[in-house]
C-alpha cells in the first residue's frame, strides 16, 4: 500500500516547462524559416531592380525612336536630352 501511495505522489508532481531539446528545436525551426524568408526577399528585390531597369531602357528606346521620326531619321549626337538616359550614364550602371 505504501508503494502505491508513493507512485501516485510521483505522478502528482508535474513539470509544466519545456525541455531544452524542445526549445532548441523551436529555435532551429525559426532560424530555418528566417533564412528562407531572407533568400526569398533578396530574390524579389533583384527581380524588382531588373524590372525597373528594363522599363527605363524601354522608355529610352521609345524616346530615341520618337526623336528619329521627328528629326528625319537621324539619331541624337548624345543621350543627354533623353529623360532616364542621364541616370544610366551618370551612375555607370
Amino acid at each position: 500500500m505504501l508503494v502505491l501511495k508513493q507512485l501516485s505522489m510521483k505522478r502528482a508532481v508535474k513539470n509544466d516547462g519545456f525541455t531544452i531539446v524542445e526549445l532548441l528545436i523551436v529555435i532551429v525551426v525559426i532560424a530555418i524559416l528566417a533564412a528562407i524568408t531572407i533568400v526569398a526577399f533578396n530574390d524579389i528585390q533583384e527581380r524588382s531592380r531588373l524590372s525597373a531597369a528594363s522599363a527605363e531602357l524601354k522608355q529610352v528606346a521609345t524616346q530615341l525612336s520618337t526623336y528619329q521620326v521627328l528629326n528625319g531619321d537621324t539619331l541624337p549626337a548624345s543621350l543627354e536630352g533623353i529623360s532616364g538616359a542621364s541616370y544610366w550614364l551618370d551612375t555607370g550602371k
